[in-house]
């Protein structure tokens, strides 16, 4: 008596594996078996679907995701993906003057520790030496806060 053994690989995507808290994921699944084929998704909190090829997922914290299948012969297969959170960034206004005279300057300044090349942008911008840097001179004729 013959045995045939059918190997059912599978492939796990997404079109991103690093994303920031909160951000939506799409993860595919692509297998080489017989269909129909049936899916189970896990963990399924923050998941679209958990019973279809290419749920979306909302991502807080890293988590790895795993996709069983099964296809019409019965044969299960499964893999894993890896989706990286990106922690927040942590900014600290490290120097501001919070007085000084109506036509005075102040010089602010803002820690970004651990945050490469970051993009800034003070608001409101008017009074700002400039508004996209991390160390801007403001000057003010009347009372504003700056954040």
């Amino acid at each position: 008596m013959d045995f045939t053994v059918n190997e059912m690989p599978v492939l796990v995507t997404s079109d991103k594996t690093e994303v920031c808290v909160g951000e939506k994921v799409q993860l595919i699944a692509n297998v080489d078996g017989k269909p129909p084929y049936t899916y189970e998704w896990f963990p399924s909190q923050f998941l679209s679907c958990t019973n279809c090829q290419s749920p979306k997922a909302t991502v807080f914290e890293t988590t790895e995701f795993t996709v069983r299948i099964t296809d019409q012969t019965g044969c299960t297969a499964e893999n894993k993906i890896t989706i990286n959170v990106i922690p927040a960034p942590v900014i600290n206004i490290i120097h501001g003057d919070t007085s000084i005279c109506q036509a005075g300057i102040a010089d602010l300044e803002v820690e970004t520790a651990g945050i490469q090349n970051p993009v800034i942008n003070w608001s409101p911008a008017s009074g700002l030496s400039a508004a996209d840097i991390l160390n801007p001179k403001a000057s003010r004729l009347k009372r504003q806060n700056i954040q």
